[in-house]
């Protein structure tokens, strides 16, 4: 038994070595900013119960936020190659932060929906140049781990944050949620430019056999559209997207008029996707990333994704089966998210890393615009049951395109 103890240790200890000093301050930033993450995880539970909106309209609303999210992960990608990841990341974080103040005093359907229009395209620049910044502090060899170190600190941060959100929610008022928001990302901004280096990004000068995860590049295009596998890779991952983004947006809903959860409730099984995601991820990276190739987990992790999803139409009599689908999708973010990130790393150079991450961003938020909207309409004509069906077939598909793309180019 002291031995297991002694090996689990170890492992963990291995898992988070060699990461750089930048990578480690990124990833504080990344939490103080995510901590106070609690809006968008309660925005279609606060417009459909407090503003009284139909299912549909809360639909559109996140349809609009989504289509902000793809502006602006294009957008973040052009600015991050033309004036570099670190003033388009500083400037995201400090006026999404102030949009929040405003955000809260909306309270019809059409000014709600331009406003997250932009509120959204502004913070969404954020992700393409995260990922720019990513690569510029840290090493082809700890790529992975980099991308899930950071990917741990905002779960440890949205650990805390769906909990205290649903407190807040439940227990004073939903403004308050907003202002905390807008707080965190302002105070985010700050610390990101007092601690964080403005390193230029490199290329990686490896050889193609060792790169990471058994996912040989050999080969840079200038422009992400001029590369088929990459713009197969980036369908995989907006299949994948719309599956995956129904968390967000109706299984709380579900959770709420089905197995009749309140707003704490939801908090809490939604901060347990975060934990365990921040107690595994890392160990299963440093395990994994060597062995297999980049595409086959990814697309294992898509199965589980819609596995999640789909054990509600057998077991949704089977007490604790919310907690069980839980545990089901952070294993498959796990295994889908940071190996996915990777290979998009992999496919760039250091003038074009930001369009191809850009791109990337793209593909996830394209998702967020159809999910919510299909996702509402399927449960408000056909019921949650057949929203569920739907989630699975679209994660088989997107898994077969994911192990389709695992021989090397």
């Amino acid at each position: 038994m002291i031995q297991i103890f002694k090996n689990v240790k170890n492992l963990y200890l291995d898992s988070f070595s060699g990461l750089s000093k930048n990578i480690w301050l990124l990833s504080v930033v990344t939490f103080i900013n995510r901590s106070g993450s609690m809006v968008f995880l309660f925005l279609t539970v606060y417009m459909t119960t407090k503003l009284k909106f139909p299912l549909i309209e809360a639909g559109y609303v996140m349809s609009c936020a989504g289509l902000g999210s793809l502006a602006g992960a294009y957008i973040g990608g052009i600015l991050s190659d033309k004036f570099g990841y670190y003033r388009v990341m500083f400037w995201s974080l400090f006026l999404v932060g102030c949009m929040f103040f405003v955000l809260m005093t909306i309270k019809t359907l059409i000014p709600l929906c331009i406003f997250m229009f932009v509120a959204n395209l502004i913070g969404d620049s954020f992700r393409p140049a995260n990922f720019v910044a990513i690569s510029a502090y840290s090493t082809d060899d700890n790529r992975t781990r980099s991308i899930s170190l950071i990917r741990l600190f905002i779960n440890l941060g949205l650990t805390a944050g769906p909990a205290i959100g649903g407190i807040i929610a439940a227990y004073y008022s939903y403004e308050w949620l907003f202002v905390v928001d807008g707080i965190t990302c302002i105070v985010a901004a700050f610390l990101f430019i007092l601690l964080l280096e403005n390193v230029e990004p490199k290329d990686d000068e490896v050889d193609p056999d060792e790169l990471v995860g058994i996912t040989k590049v050999k080969h840079y295009f200038e422009s992400p559209f001029q590369d088929p596998k990459y713009l197969t890779f980036l369908a995989c991952i907006f299949v994948t997207g719309i599956a995956f983004m129904q968390l967000i947006y109706t299984l709380p809903v579900f959770l709420k008029q089905e197995f009749l959860y309140n707003e704490d409730q939801i908090g809490y099984l939604l901060a347990l996707n975060c934990l365990v995601i921040v107690v595994l991820e890392m160990p299963i990276i440093y395990l994994f990333e060597k062995k297999y190739n980049n595409m086959v987990l990814a697309g294992f992790g898509a199965l589980l994704i819609g596995l999640s999803f789909f054990v509600f139409n057998p077991l949704s009599h089977l007490p604790g089966i919310a907690i069980i689908s839980m545990v089901i999708i952070s294993i498959g973010e796990i295994f889908n998210f940071p190996f996915a990130n990777d290979y998009a790393l992999q496919k760039t150079n250091a003038k074009n890393r930001g369009q191809y991450m850009g791109l990337y961003t793209m593909a996830f938020s394209g998702a967020t615009i159809i999910s919510p909207t299909l996702g509402f309409y399927i449960a408000q004509n056909y019921g949650f049951n057949q929203l569920w069906y739907l989630v699975g077939i679209l994660t088989l598909v997107s898994a077969f395109g994911f192990f389709m793309l695992r021989t090397s180019e």
